[in-house]
């Protein structure tokens, strides 16, 4: 309850700020980055509580002796700041704050809180910039580059510098649907991953959207490592300067399921 508390606090205290009639625009909370940049002079904040649970199996963990992992972590929170330049390019900062709860190695094992749980993530400087605007057939697309900062001591985080960039594409499909796409490219020292993924998006009233969406990760390093989720959720703006949203995400060939709520509230000059 402190923590909803505490959201409600941030949401009432950034929101008095607003001067200026703005319809907002949010690259949460799906995985595919919006094609649409801040208005020049803008500031928008993006936040959210997330949790995650991911459990590892190896070996076939129906077989007494075999090697299982769990590790369950909330993100509180998760944050993005975007600051538009022009109207074509904003200067974007992120990073997320995690508590560990609780993890077991073995079927048998009992469940134990980590000793240390609290952890930072690595902060991340990027930009956005759009290339493609064709207004009459409301197609759009985007690029997003960020570089990430080394954080030796998170268990979240990485120890070494890394990048990584993405294009974002954006069509519609129908009065009130449209298809969005993100291919990424990370790369830390030389192990690279690629991200694709797919969104739909349909407007149910003019202030609620619900999206479902499917994306992949790829590593293909050595015998390379794919994994495939779904993920789903609604968002709903309660005024042209804050959205709230609810997602659910679920791994289609391993055991992982994520669910958040976040809000984001844009800030005009």
């Amino acid at each position: 309850m402190s923590i909803l508390k505490t959201i409600l606090t941030l949401v009432f205290c950034v929101t008095s700020f607003t001067i200026k009639a703005q319809t907002i625009n949010t690259d949460r909370p799906s995985q595919t980055f919006s094609t649409l940049n801040l208005q020049k002079g803008q500031f928008q904040v993006e936040t959210g509580v997330q949790r995650s649970v991911l459990r590892f199996s190896p070996i076939d963990s129906r077989q007494p002796g075999t090697y299982v992992s769990q590790s369950s972590k909330w993100d509180i929170p998760n944050v993005a700041l975007r600051w538009g330049l022009s109207d074509f390019l904003e200067l974007r900062f992120a990073t997320q704050h995690a508590i560990i709860t609780d993890t077991y190695t073995h079927p048998n094992d009992s469940i134990s809180p980590m000793s240390n749980p609290w952890d930072f993530g690595s902060p991340e400087f990027g930009v956005k910039f759009k290339f493609l605007h064709l207004e009459e057939k409301n197609i759009h697309g985007g690029m997003v580059m960020h570089v990430g900062l080394p954080s030796s001591e998170s268990n979240i985080g990485s120890d070494k510098s890394y990048f990584f960039y993405a294009l974002n594409f954006s069509y519609p499909i129908g009065e009130k649907s449209s298809l969005a796409h993100t291919v990424q490219l990370s790369q830390i020292d030389d192990t690279e991953m690629f991200k694709f993924t797919a969104m739909y998006s349909k407007e149910l009233t003019e202030n609620t959207q619900l999206f479902f969406e499917f994306y992949r990760d790829i590593v293909p390093k050595g015998k390379g490592i794919t994994s495939s989720y779904f993920d789903l959720g609604l968002t709903h703006r309660l005024t042209d300067k804050l959205q709230l949203d609810w997602h659910y995400g679920h791994g289609l060939n391993q055991s992982f399921n994520m669910m958040g709520l976040g809000f984001s509230s844009l800030i005009s000059q």
